[in-house]
This record gives C-alpha cells, sequence and structure tokens, in this order.
C-alpha cells in the first residue's frame, strides 16, 4: 500500500502535479510530531517514576497538588523551551 503511494506520488510530481507530494511531505511532518511527542510524554513518566519517593514525601509533609505538579512541569517546560530555542534558527 505504501509502496503504492510512493508510486503514484512520484508519477504526480513527474506529471507537475505537486499536491500529492505536498501531501507525503505533511503526512511524515505529522508522523515526527507524533514520534517527538510519544518521546516527551515517555521522559516524563520516566522523570515522574524516578521522582515517586521525594512526590510521596512531599505529599504527606501537605505540599498541594498544585505545587507537586508546578515543581514537575516547570523541568518539563524548561526542556521543551530549550528545544525550540535551539530547533527555530534550523526551521
Amino acid at each position: 500500500m505504501f509502496k503504492h503511494y510512493l508510486k503514484i506520488g512520484g508519477r504526480n510530481i513527474i506529471r507537475n502535479k505537486l499536491y500529492t507530494f505536498i501531501n507525503i511531505i505533511g503526512s511524515f511532518s505529522i508522523l515526527a510530531i507524533f514520534i517527538a511527542s510519544l518521546g516527551l510524554f515517555g521522559l516524563s513518566l520516566f522523570l515522574a517514576q524516578k521522582k515517586l519517593k521525594e512526590i510521596v514525601i512531599r505529599k504527606t509533609m501537605g505540599a498541594s497538588i498544585w505545587d507537586i505538579t508546578g515543581r514537575l512541569v516547570r523541568q518539563y517546560f524548561s526542556i521543551t523551551i530549550l528545544a525550540n530555542i535551539l530547533a527555530m534558527p534550523v526551521a
């Protein structure tokens, strides 16, 4: 199926129908964004699991859910901002 799709895309490029080629590029970019999102989700789960004892101790000492969530989100947000700053000049 995929090989047939690429074959049709190549044939349409030769016939100056670039819209199929643009659809292929768009499909791959959506796939890349999805894979990157899964990676970020996996990283967040890994770091939360790694800090499970700290989270439990903070919760038993009386920290609110917002404090704990804010502490975890700050890490992921800083990683995401750093990645965007590095990627924007390339784009």
